[in-house]
């Protein structure tokens, strides 16, 4: 139903089927402030909105524009509910009888349903003005004494449907001072819509600051939790997206400082989470990289601001000439207004001038590029972006290690452990495990060498934690080997295989006995696994590693075949042979990635199991987190 809900409401109502209709309506507003100088914007409050509109005015609207609709309605609001209140000595049983449930995923709509032909008939009454909505948030534009008329005309046909216009919470913001008639509180330096805010320059970077001020007591609350793996997922998906939305409708200029604090609480709340001393500019830089892209996937807002104030002012410039055509067409973008052309041309020149030093291209030479560059162009800008960091990162390595260490950490799946909910015990990772899997990612020294300095087999430990990870004569490295193994026979289980860990009946050679064997009962088919891990810094791949992603890995893999290609001719063996190899920093090698994703088959067939993307989905996380447990283990072993 979306195209037809977005078709019913245009061009009034944005918050229903609208793609970034909250910013359409903003740059909508500046645009015509600019156009007309002399006019206000009537912000108008409805007390207790949702729960407030008639039902029957509702039905009413509903039954006439969209009639397949009305079962849905009459069962979720055919009668009424009961809501519970309760303090700590009682509760109190309150009827449901008016209002659209919380929780209804069609509530938003239903109640844009039922105002949407009173806000329509004050827009027609009133054609000097222009009337705009988001949901509940009604805005008038216009000459202050249409938009006082037309505001009476809303208070009353909103009182029609019970709906009541509290007027202490309306305000009106002109941007040149006059004598008004409207009993409502006047604002000429600036006013927030939908979040945003609009006016002068100082107005809106003193509200940026305190946005950005806000989340310090989120950040503290983080800081807290004494599960560093909880306080990451809540950094990244709590804090550092918080005022994401205000980059595409506020130039940078305006919102540098409020952005420059912002990033500053994730790298303090970072820092506190995983309990690190120093982190140096080039780990912060890592850190705020994607997870694909070998970082801990803390989004940082500074670097993007120029790329999300184009991005939005590009996606305005191609809705407003279809939305309203009486009043904007192609021809007015780019750009009605002298003081956003010169914000939307600061901003492309500064988003150019940090790639001077790159490679990478923008999609954008000019801005009158803009109104015809699509809709994902924040998405290209960040990409180009996020690649000339990952530049800065590989060329800030300070030697080959550090190059294979970034190109393992940059493997595909080698992040799933810092996406992983820990809602079991398989998913979760200790707090001492994850910050030092944390400090692996990153390159920072371990801390355990300054009371440890040698290893059971007599050679010096390294800060890195290579020697005690590969170890040829101590135990941490089998019990690894032997704990991925247990991961991955669960795995091959969990996709509904039968299988053997280290089968030594029929398989008498010692040199070539796989560590597991799968057998497909539908099918017949037989695997043979043999689990090994591989470090980028062995003496086997090191020259390959710094420059080719995956060597180690591939490198393993080609002799682990080699040797296994040789047995099963000898011996007339038919089954599938695979090697399954991960690189220390997390990098699965290719070969078993594709059986992990071919598992996933093997599950979608059987009955009343979950399907592949969701198999797929647990046990990329799961054999992520078993890997870093495994290491952790390991190194905390002396």
């Amino acid at each position: 139903m979306r195209n037809h809900f977005a078709r019913f409401f245009a061009p009034i109502q944005h918050g229903v089927s609208t793609s970034n209709g909250s910013e359409i309506l903003i740059h909508h507003i500046q645009l015509l402030l600019d156009r007309h100088p002399d006019w206000v914007v009537l912000k108008t409050d409805v007390r207790n909105a949702f729960n407030s509109i008639s039902r029957r005015a509702i039905a009413e609207r509903l039954s006439a524009n969209f009639p397949s609709l009305m079962p849905h309605f009459r069962r979720m609001y055919g009668h009424s509910g009961s809501l519970v209140f309760a303090t700590d000595s009682e509760h109190v049983i309150l009827s449901s009888e008016e209002g659209v449930h919380q929780g209804d995923p069609l509530g938003p709509f239903l109640f844009a349903v039922g105002i949407h032909d009173l806000v329509s008939r004050v827009q027609a009454k009133h054609p000097e003005a222009v009337v705009l909505a988001y949901l509940d948030d009604v805005f008038i534009i216009g000459p202050e004494s249409v938009s006082a008329d037309a505001f009476d005309q809303l208070k009353s046909l909103f009182g029609a449907i019970h709906l009541v216009v509290a007027d202490y919470k309306c305000e009106t913001f002109a941007r040149r001072s006059a004598s008004s008639d409207l009993q409502l509180p006047r604002r000429s330096d600036g006013t927030v819509i939908l979040g945003s805010p609009i006016g002068n320059e100082a107005f809106v970077s003193e509200k940026c600051l305190l946005y950005a001020s806000q989340g310090k007591e989120l950040c503290d609350k983080i800081t807290t939790l004494e599960d560093p793996q909880c306080a990451l997922l809540l950094l990244r998906h709590c804090h550092a997206t918080r005022l994401n939305h205000l980059g595409r409708t506020i130039s940078s200029t305006a919102l540098h400082s409020a952005a420059s604090l912002h990033d500053d609480l994730s790298k303090s709340t970072f820092m506190s989470s995983l309990l690190l001393s120093h982190l140096s500019d080039d780990q912060w830089l890592q850190a705020s990289l994607p997870i694909r892209l070998g970082g801990f996937g803390v989004p940082l807002l500074s670097p993007i601001l120029d790329a999300a104030f184009l991005a939005g002012w590009s996606h305005t410039s191609q809705a407003l000439p279809d939305l309203f055509p009486s009043l904007w067409s192609v021809d007015d973008f780019p750009f009605v207004g002298s003081s956003v052309r010169c914000s939307l041309e600061f901003a492309l020149r500064r988003f150019q001038e940090s790639l001077c030093s790159s490679t990478s291209e923008s999609s954008i030479a000019s801005v009158s590029d803009l109104p015809s560059a699509g809709d994902k162009l924040q998405h290209q800008l960040k990409s180009v972006i996020d690649q000339v960091r990952v530049n800065s990162v590989f060329s800030a390595a300070p030697d080959n290690r550090g190059l294979s260490r970034l190109r393992s950490c940059q493997g595909k799946y080698a992040g799933r452990w810092l996406e992983a909910l820990p809602s079991s015990r398989m998913l979760a990772l200790k707090p001492c495990d994850f910050c030092l899997a944390a400090s692996l990612r990153l390159g920072d020294p371990l801390p355990f060498a300054a009371c440890v300095t040698s290893c059971n087999c007599g050679s010096a430990i390294d800060r890195s934690g290579y020697h005690l990870l590969t170890c040829k004569t101590g135990a941490g490295p089998v019990w690894a080997h032997n704990c991925v193994v247990s991961g991955w026979a669960d795995c091959v289980r969990d996709a509904g295989l039968a299988c053997k860990v280290e089968p030594r009946h029929e398989y008498l050679n010692n040199d070539n006995r796989p560590d597991i064997v799968a057998f497909g009962t539908g099918t017949g088919e037989c695997f043979e696994l043999d689990i090994s891990l591989a470090h980028p810094w062995s003496s086997e791949a090191s020259r390959r590693s710094a420059s080719e992603d995956g060597a180690a890995a591939s490198i393993r893999e080609e002799k682990k075949i080699s040797k296994y290609e040789s047995y099963q001719r000898s011996s007339g063996l038919t089954s599938t042979f695979i090697p399954i190899v991960a690189e220390h920093f997390g990098r699965w090698g290719e070969l078993a990635q594709n059986f992990l994703q071919s598992l996933g088959r093997f599950d979608e067939r059987s009955e009343g199991r979950s399907k592949k993307h969701v198999f797929l989905c647990y046990w990329r996380r799961r054999l992520s987190v078993l890997l870093q447990y495994c290491n952790s283990n390991v190194i905390d072993y002396p």
